[in-house]
């Protein structure tokens, strides 16, 4: 059976794109380094699971390379280099910079995009979601990458590069986690927890977005935190934060 899409990474991400594929009707396949979990991730979607990355590559119309974001680009070159000319290789990581840099060396021939699903595994209905999609630099791809998305149901939202992601990912995602982790610690030192507080709508709210973050593996919070565009971000809300702390009126609307 040829694989319509082939996940390297057979994680939350990878099983909600998954879902979404199988239910057109196509067929999935899946490598990850944890073989037990490759084939329950196949078994569940009716595809195939892969010994090998290189075996996947090879069988493969589309590879969506869905691991931690520190080894996607170095993921990217070795399903690159076992795949099929005009291959589609795509990544699903938060942050793009180191992407870039590691996955430099595809051979060329391989259509290649960053792309970034603004969803977690939790998600069901595609028409709902929405996916970041971008060029590779010095590649074509980002055409069928955004095609691939739309195809499965999801919405897409194009950038022009890498760097603009970055910076609004720190934003709308690295600030989220950021400012998590400061109401936690916050409460921490003035001896209370997260379901300490009056229970007010707004702070129900907040508390329900900081449990959401707190909830993620410790380490994609850590990648997410120590990325440079979420510092600037943070970087930004303490010194909003300060200025309320020294007596700053309402902003905004």
């Amino acid at each position: 059976m040829e694989c319509r899409i082939g996940f390297v990474g057979a994680g939350s991400v990878a099983r909600a794109l998954a879902r979404a594929a199988s239910a057109r009707g196509w067929p999935v396949c899946f490598y990850d380094i944890d073989r037990e979990r490759a084939g329950e991730a196949a078994s569940q979607y009716g595809g195939l699971s892969f010994s090998s990355l290189q075996g996947l590559a090879a069988e493969s119309e589309a590879i969506v390379v869905a691991v931690p974001g520190p080894a996607a680009g170095g993921v990217m070159v070795e399903a690159a280099r076992s795949s099929r000319p005009g291959t589609l290789v795509v990544d699903t990581a938060t942050f793009k910079r180191g992407v870039v840099a590691a996955a430099r060396g595809m051979p060329p021939g391989v259509l290649a995009a960053l792309t970034h699903p603004l969803f977690g595994g939790r998600a069901s209905r595609p028409e709902k979601h929405y996916v970041a999609v971008m060029p590779f630099p010095g590649r074509e791809g980002v055409v069928e990458a955004e095609r691939l998305y739309r195809e499965m149901g999801f919405n897409t939202i194009r950038l022009r590069s890498w760097e603009e992601h970055d910076r609004l990912a720190g934003y709308s995602i690295g600030l989220v986690y950021a400012l998590a982790e400061a109401l936690y610690a916050a409460l921490e030192s003035g001896g209370l927890d997260l379901d300490s507080p009056l229970p007010s709508t707004t702070y129900r709210v907040l508390g329900m977005l900081a449990q959401s973050v707190l909830s993620d593996s410790p380490d994609l919070r850590g990648e997410i935190l120590s990325n440079p565009s979420t510092r600037e971000a943070a970087a930004s809300l303490a010194s909003a934060l300060m200025e309320v702390a020294r007596g700053a009126g309402p902003r905004g609307r």
